[in-house]
């Protein structure tokens, strides 16, 4: 997939089918979205327009937390088969029109159909799907606007898998993703206190721009080196031991190796328990062995075959 950061003639052999919209998340209805544009391929070029930074950054000074970094948003739309990506800054195009904006588009990357969801937006003055299905005809566009989706009666949002995330419910939150809410981050020190409890972590700093969950005790995937592994993790402050900024602790279980410095991936499921300080360190361990029994029976329920339960045992 081809990545762009301007909006500069490219091949218009074909033609272009574009998805438009920010896809904070890339959740069931974004891909819904997505996947009308991509219907083309074969008779044209399928891309997705989006921006480098939520609008309400620029518009107000002030955005939501993001779902996804913008590397794993390019991986989920590379996956999809989008042929190529323009990623723009909102606040080089914010001033354009939508009939402006369009006649670029047509123009600069000859682009010949259009896919966005109802509530998208387009141009300063902020015309909505009625009013772009006129614009696009007057320029030889086909629109296809997709309706809301909805999870377990309720419209799959952004906003609604941000809540999800900030209460634990990773259940829908992954359910409205399409996919396991989970994040990146480098592998740091520890205090190594955990391998002489009997439960060795890897510690890795909660990324600061991607919403951040409750803080408690989570059911883990782990991936290491391309393989998804078991895991308990706690997210927080660690109050028996604390830290003055929020921390993933996870207990890969049956893995030994040695993680600093790798970038590993997680993925949160089930939440166990609240964080809480404890009293002593056998009260601890007790704890968190009781949750690693917990994960073992998950698993063995649910995971059967994602993960070599065998080794867990």
């Amino acid at each position: 997939m081809e990545i762009y950061r301007d909006i500069c003639s490219r091949d218009k052999s074909k033609g272009l089918s574009l998805a438009m919209g920010y896809f904070d998340g890339v959740h069931i209805g974004h891909r819904r979205v997505i996947e009308s544009a991509l219907r083309y391929k074969g008779t044209m070029r399928t891309g997705v327009l989006t921006f480098d930074k939520h609008p309400l950054s620029v518009l107000t000074g002030s955005a939501p937390p993001a779902i996804v970094s913008e590397d794993e948003k390019k991986d989920i739309i590379r996956a999809l088969g989008a042929d190529c990506m323009y990623i723009l800054d909102f606040a080089e195009v914010r001033a354009y029109t939508a009939d402006e904006f369009m006649d670029i588009l047509a123009d600069r990357l000859h682009v010949r159909a259009i896919s966005c969801g109802s509530n998208f937006i387009m141009g300063s003055d902020r015309m909505g799907s009625a009013e772009l299905e006129k614009i696009c005809s007057a320029h030889g566009i086909a629109l296809n606007v997709s309706g809301i989706l909805t999870y377990n009666g309720m419209h799959a949002s952004s906003t609604a898998i941000r809540q999800a995330v900030g209460e634990g419910d990773m259940a829908l939150a992954g359910g409205m993703l399409g996919r396991p809410f989970g994040f990146e981050a480098e592998v740091i020190k520890g205090d190594m206190r955990g391998r002489t409890l009997g439960f060795p972590t890897i510690n890795q700093r909660y990324p600061e721009n991607i919403v951040l969950p409750k803080y408690g005790v989570y059911i883990s995937l782990v991936n290491v080196d391309g393989s998804w592994l078991p895991g308990v993790t706690n997210i927080g402050l660690r109050p028996t031991y604390s830290v003055d900024y929020p921390l993933s602790e996870t207990h890969i279980i049956g893995y030994r190796g040695d993680l600093y410095g790798k970038k590993v991936r997680l993925q949160l499921f089930d939440f166990l328990r609240d964080e809480r300080k404890f009293e002593s360190a056998d009260d601890l361990v007790n704890t968190v062995n009781g949750n690693i029994t917990q994960a073992r029976q998950w698993y063995e329920k649910y995971m059967a075959g994602r993960c070599d339960i065998d080794e867990i045992k």
